[in-house]
């Protein structure tokens, strides 16, 4: 298959990696006991000086899911689109689109098994909690984009030499699907490298930390799918 050309760059930044993937998003509604193992497995990832921030965030976002209807469980969904890709921001180099397509069908044919389409909520690094699709798996690395708030699944590409794909070798992603999170707070203004987010990201809390800036390419039917709002009001 052909993949569909790139019809836009979008600058994102890897916010966050996917540390633990929970129940799913019905399950944790209705189950007292799978929002109880939910909130348990937190101790094995999270320091204990950590994990009041984490419930307040949990119980936040939580409130916010609760009224979520069919139609917004739906958008957080896997997108199977071989023109998407995502990149080291500023790299140069051309994509090799025949190998990235092989490599993007052999993820989503690995990955993809099953009837189960519910998304399933994960635990993150950066106190992030996130709804994600059911292809999401831990390691997965959420990215946000510059100056909106949308959000989603990209997977490291480590069984793939970088260099097939661009000249230059910079670290390469392929795209999972959409994604939900707890922050939603705006990355606004101009791009200068390296970006530092104080206060946002370990190793302690007003430690300025440098983040991956991505560039990542989209064709139509990917941007209108990521661009999507969920719930009320967004």
């Amino acid at each position: 298959m052909i993949p569909e050309k790139p019809c836009i760059r979008a600058l994102g930044y890897a916010a966050a990696e996917i540390l633990q993937i929970g129940p799913s998003y019905t399950s944790l509604i209705s189950s007292a006991d799978a929002t109880y193992d939910w909130v348990d497995c937190w101790e094995d990832l999270y320091k204990s000086n950590q994990l009041g921030e984490l419930r307040q965030v949990n119980e936040t976002y939580l409130r916010r899911i609760t009224n979520y209807t069919n139609d917004d469980l739906a958008q957080i969904c896997p997108i199977k689109s071989y023109g998407t890709m995502a990149r080291s921001a500023g790299a140069n180099g051309g994509l090799d689109s025949s190998q990235y397509a092989q490599a993007f069908e052999a993820m989503w044919h690995a990955e993809s098994s099953g009837e189960d389409t519910n998304p399933h909520i994960c635990l993150c690094n950066n106190h992030m909690i996130a709804l994600v699709p059911t292809m999401a798996k831990v390691g997965d690395i959420i990215v946000r984009f510059w100056n909106c708030s949308t959000a989603a699944v990209i997977r490291p590409a480590g069984n793939l030499e970088p260099s097939s794909f661009y000249t230059s070798g910079p670290a390469l992603y392929l795209l999972v699907g959409k994604a939900d999170i707890s922050k939603h707070e705006r990355r606004e203004g101009t791009w200068v490298q390296p970006i530092h987010l104080p206060g946002d990201y370990p190793p302690a809390a007003g430690t300025p930390v440098t983040i991956n800036v991505l560039d990542v390419d989209l064709d139509f039917r990917s941007l209108q799918m990521l661009s999507a709002p969920i719930g009320p009001g967004r």
